[in-house]
């Protein structure tokens, strides 16, 4: 559900987005393309948010896009796993409106 609000809200800002279902289709994506920024949810099937990242540096030679996580999680300890992930910040669930910049 929160995938669907992140989603509408930014399509609605002008931004086009890619929304994969779990962690080795958002590595896969980041191979075919460099995005300007990364959502990326903590907790996805096969392969998590955090593992993901990791790889996801790796395909950018260690110079990603901004990786933003998103979680349940409220805890400063699940911020700094995320941060020592390799995510630049970190959002709690639910989300309910993000603010933008226009393009």
């Amino acid at each position: 559900m929160n995938a669907k609000v992140i989603r509408t809200q930014l399509e609605n800002a002008g931004y086009s987005i890619d929304c994969v279902s779990d962690g080795f289709k958002a590595i896969e994506s980041c191979k075919k393309q460099r995005y300007d920024l990364i959502l990326m949810d903590i907790q996805m099937p096969k392969l998590d948010g955090l593992a993901a990242t990791q790889q996801i540096h790796q395909v950018y030679d260690n110079s990603p896009p901004p990786i933003i996580g998103i979680s349940a999680h409220v805890l400063d300890d699940d911020k700094n796993t995320a941060l020592d992930a390799g995510m630049n910040d970190y959002l709690c669930k639910p989300v309910k409106k993000i603010y933008y910049l226009k393009k």
